[in-house]
C-alpha cells in the first residue's frame, strides 16, 4: 500500500514517529513526499528503527496527500525496535526541547511549550535522585545532536529516560526503552492518550518524583524494573479508564464527557480504509 504526505506536514519528531508507527501497523509499504525536510526526517527514522518502508520524494503533484496530525496513532500500537535487555549505566534526562528554552523558577510563563517543561531547579533535584540511585546521567536536549546519535545514546546507554511529554518520549517508546514522564504544568490531561505505551510511568506531579529522595531509596530502581516488564501505569491500557468511539470517530469517556481529540478528513479516510477495528493503542 502506498500513501502520500502533504508538503504542509512540517511536524515535530513525535508526530513523525507516531505516523510511522501507524503506517507500519496498517500495512503501508511506500510513502511518497514532496518536501525534502520531510523526506530526510522519515528516511533517518526508517534507518534508526529498521523499518521496512520505501520512502520516496517526488516533484509531481501529490493528488491524494494526507496530513497525519498529533493524535493519528491513537488506534495503533507503537512499533517497537527489538531490544537486547541488559543493564545500562545511564539515565537519560530530557529537560527542554532545546537549550534555548532553559528557565528558572522566577519565570512564570505557562504558555506553550513552557507549560510542559520545568524550571531548572526541578531538574537539578531530579539529577540528585538519579545520582543517589547509582546511575550516571546523560542529557538529551541539544539540537546539535543528530536524531541518529540521540537514538544511539538512548538505545545503547540508557536504562531509562526521565523527561517532559514530547518527541523524545515517543522515540523511547519505539526503541523499547522505559520512560518516566513529567506531566504538563498547565492545560494537560491528554498525556496518557498521546502515549499509549506500557513501559511508561506517568507521574502525578514533579513532587511525586522529588519525594523519592526522602522515601524508598530503591523506588527508582524498582520502577524501572517494573517498566521493563511492561508494568506501566497508563490508565487506558490497564483498564482503569475507558473510551467510547462513535461512528464519526469522536471520543467520549465512560461518563459521557467529550475528550478533546479530533481527526481531519484525511485521517478519517485512512482509518476507514486501513484500520478495521478502532481500539486505543490498536489492542
Amino acid at each position: 500500500m502506498k500513501i502520500q504526505i502533504t508538503d504542509q506536514w512540517l511536524k515535530g519528531m513525535g508526530t513523525q514517529l507516531c505516523a510511522l508507527s501507524t503506517f507500519v501497523h496498517a500495512g503501508v509499504r511506500e510513502i511518497e513526499v514532496g518536501h525534502m525536510s520531510i523526506y530526510n526526517a522519515l528516511t533517518e527514522f526508517k534507518q534508526i528503527l529498521g523499518l521496512d518502508l520505501d520512502i520516496t520524494i517526488t516533484t509531481a503533484p501529490l493528488d491524494d496527500a494526507m496530513f497525519p496530525d498529533d493524535c493519528f496513532k491513537l488506534f495503533s500500537p507503537y512499533y517497537k525496535k527489538p531490544r537486547t535487555f541488559n543493564k545500562k549505566p545511564y539515565i537519560g534526562i530530557a529537560c527542554y526541547d532545546s537549550k534555548e528554552r532553559i528557565f528558572d523558577s522566577s519565570d512564570k510563563d505557562l504558555s506553550y511549550p513552557k507549560n510542559k517543561l520545568y524550571p531548572l531547579e526541578n531538574y537539578a533535584d531530579i539529577f540528585s535522585i538519579v545520582k543517589r540511585a547509582g546511575y550516571d546521567i546523560v542529557s538529551l536536549d541539544s539540537k546539535d545532536t543528530t536524531r541518529t546519535d540521540k537514538a544511539w545514546i538512548i538505545e545503547n546507554l540508557c536504562e531509562c529516560v526521565i523527561g517532559y511529554e514530547g518527541g523524545v518520549a515517543h522515540l523511547c517508546h519505539m526503541l523499547d526503552v522505559p520512560y518516566i514522564m513529567l506531566p504538563w504544568r498547565k492545560d494537560g490531561g491528554l498525556e496518557q492518550l498521546l502515549h499509549l505505551d506500557n513501559k511508561t510511568y506517568f507521574l502525578n506531579s514533579v513532587h511525586e518524583l522529588l519525594n523519592w529522595i526522602n522515601g524508598d531509596k530503591h523506588k527508582l530502581y524498582d520502577t524501572i524494573n517494573a517498566l521493563n516488564a511492561g508494568q506501566g501505569n497508563n490508565k487506558f491500557l490497564n483498564g482503569m479508564r475507558g473510551v467510547i468511539i462513535d461512528e464519526n470517530i469522536g471520543l467520549t469517556d465512560e461518563r459521557g464527557e467529550l475528550i478533546p481529540i479530533w481527526f481531519n478528513d484525511s485521517e478519517k479516510k485512512f482509518f476507514k480504509n486501513n484500520i478495521v477495528d478502532l481500539k486505543l493503542g490498536g489492542k
